[in-house]
């Protein structure tokens, strides 16, 4: 099990505000009938373009199983309100 660390945490957020922003777009685009886009694949298309020694940092690949636990990591209240230093109680 990989604890939870600063920059994890940072990637995690960093990804999942990315497709959040890729679905409002998404919404956006077709209200206007613009052409959508498939903001799963252009999730992980983002997150596959992260330095591969950054995602060792924390155990993780560009494979699949790496990109849906980062994609679905739950970040509960708990663990923002943790102070930096204390985030390895939490697992990833």
């Amino acid at each position: 099990m990989i604890k939870m660390s600063e920059g994890l945490l940072h990637l995690i957020i960093m990804v999942q505000d990315y497709k959040k922003y890729l679905q409002s777009k998404s919404m956006f685009d077709s209200y206007f009938n613009f052409k959508s886009i498939n903001f799963y694949k252009e999730t992980k298309d983002f997150y596959n373009n992260i330095d591969s020694e950054i995602l060792a940092l924390y155990g993780l690949t560009t494979n699949n199983i790496s990109f849906e636990k980062v994609y679905n990591y739950e970040i509960t209240e708990e663990v923002r309100s943790t102070e930096y230093c204390f985030l390895d109680k939490f697992d990833f």
